[in-house]
């Protein structure tokens, strides 16, 4: 993402590991993971992930061996900041120790284990295990049976994490399901045309752009998209479009997507920090349109210009900008820039080696990481401990 001048970028060197990050400068924020976690969360939200490990990785040291909320919740921000850069290695762990934290604190059944068992079942999906997935998707599946005639806030949350699995493991039909019963306990609680609903009614649309039914998904995100607009969460209403414009793509609407991503544009860099990696994303979407479009020219720009974005946020050598690299580098060989193509394959290249080093395996080209949208909510919880979650696209910031 563009400039990191407002935040000072340091190596916090602890227990011999270096990790990356911003930390605050007042001393004795130092000590108070309570702040550090929120501002590892703030960061996260603001597209800046590499910032937010290390006031993220000092809130968990601050909170290790309390067997408490905080340092659960604190673990699944952390994860999330580790699965934005693909190191799931990283990532799986803290999933794990924050399953065992509530287990110990709630019992084995408890709707709040469904948080770490998405994340973890996420984390396997991506890494290709899908295996492991489907055994922890079915011990989430499990624990939903035991409160599907639940109404409660904690029930929407968790049937809609169960959803989003099932969802990234190709299970559709269940995944709707699940996920029109997280809709109909958040109509019930919050209105049918809440924030809250509309949060569930993107998971649902998402599933149905899956399933390649790319007008009832259309129709969905226009559902949640008027939600939004009823709502001060202008910048959910940019996401919204930003489903919209896929599913119009989808169909070859081009003009129509085009109008969609362009308005989303509009909104995130009118009431939101112009870095954040949804910008890069729609830039590189619009980009695929005037490739469809043979408008190489403005392709060719809009790709560097959303790379200029992506690269910073998430790492010159993230795995996630692999299908815009190599779409920049495919339309630039179009223009007979071969220079400027091999430069690209080089930096495809050095990816593709060092996932494989770190991971034991290469990238899939042109993957792009399942994400689903899970428990988007605003503001922070009873202790003001802020929460990460995961949702299309990249991961962002919510609070419980």
């Amino acid at each position: 993402m563009g400039s990191h001048r407002a935040f000072s970028i340091l190596l916090l060197i602890t227990n011999g590991a270096i990790w990356a990050g911003t930390l605050p400068e007042d001393p004795a924020s130092l000590n108070d993971p309570v702040s550090l976690n929120n501002l590892g969360s703030r960061l996260y939200a603001a597209g800046k992930y590499r910032q937010a490990e290390a006031p993220l990785v000092r809130a968990v040291q601050l909170w290790r061996g309390e067997q408490t909320l905080q340092l659960e919740i604190a673990m699944r921000n952390l994860a999330a900041v580790y699965c934005s850069e693909d190191r799931f290695g990283e990532a799986i762990p803290l999933y794990q120790e924050a399953i065992r934290l509530r287990e110990a604190r709630a019992g084995l059944g408890d709707l709040g284990l469904l948080a770490s068992l998405q994340g973890l079942a996420l984390v396997y999906v991506d890494s290709g295990d899908l295996k492991r997935s489907r055994s922890i998707a079915n011990r989430a599946l499990a624990i939903g049976r035991l409160h599907h005639d639940e109404q409660s806030a904690d029930a929407a949350s968790g049937f809609l994490a169960l959803g989003s699995m099932l969802a990234a493991q190709g299970k559709h039909s269940e995944a709707k399901s699940w996920m029109e019963a997280a809709l109909r306990v958040r109509n019930l609680l919050y209105g049918a045309e809440s924030a809250d609903s509309a949060d569930v009614l993107m998971n649902l649309a998402q599933v149905y752009r899956r399933e390649r039914r790319f007008e009832d998904a259309a129709r969905i995100y226009g559902q949640a998209l008027e939600n939004y607009r009823r709502t001060t969460k202008a910048e959910r209403a940019a996401w919204a479009m930003i489903g919209l414009g896929d599913s119009f793509s989808a169909r070859h609407r081009y003009h129509e997507a085009g109008e969609m991503f362009e308005g989303a544009l509009a909104v995130l860099e009118r009431d939101a920090s112009h870095d954040i990696p949804e910008i890069g994303e729609i830039k590189t979407e619009l980009a695929g349109l005037r490739v469809a479009e043979k408008r190489t020219g403005e392709a060719a720009t809009l790709y560097r210009e959303g790379l200029e974005i992506l690269e910073p946020a998430l790492g010159p050598e993230n795995p996630r900008l692999l299908p815009a690299l190599e779409s920049y580098s495919k339309t630039l060989r179009a223009q007979k820039d071969y220079v400027g193509a091999a430069s690209l394959d080089l930096q495809i290249m050095k990816i593709c080696v060092r996932q494989t080093l770190r991971e034991g395996k290469p990238p899939a080209l042109g993957k792009v990481c399942t994400v689903p949208v899970a428990n988007v909510r605003q503001g922070a919880s009873a202790d003001g401990v802020f929460n990460v979650e995961r949702r299309q696209a990249s991961r962002v910031m919510t609070a419980n």
